[in-house]
């Protein structure tokens, strides 16, 4: 649960939002099974633990430049420009299956 407040022409909207981050937690999970599933037994608990310093570093990071360009430049121009990256990164992402996908085939 996260709660929303927004700034708009000087009017405030809050609200309150179910998230907890589904996407995150499903790609997460994924790639934890994948990695423990491919790591050798004698292994596992160095490979598991450096996918999760892995993570938090990639999770951290985008968070950590919005802030910094967000203190250079106005919140609404961080926000859309993270959401032109991520758009644009998901459409790449789409792309790169669909072309793997047809490749084998």
């Amino acid at each position: 649960m996260a709660a929303l407040q927004v700034v708009d022409g000087g009017q405030v909207h809050a609200g309150v939002f179910a998230d907890g981050g589904v996407g995150q937690d499903i790609s997460f999970r994924a790639g934890m099974g994948a990695i423990a599933a491919a790591s050798p037994v004698r292994e596992k608990a160095a490979v598991t633990s450096t996918f999760f310093v892995v993570a938090y570093i990639a999770i951290s990071v985008p968070v950590i430049g919005l802030g910094l360009m967000a203190s250079v430049t106005s919140l609404k121009t961080t926000g859309i420009t993270f959401a032109a990256v991520m758009g644009s990164l998901a459409a790449l992402a789409l792309l790169l299956l669909v072309r793997r996908e047809r490749a084998v085939q």
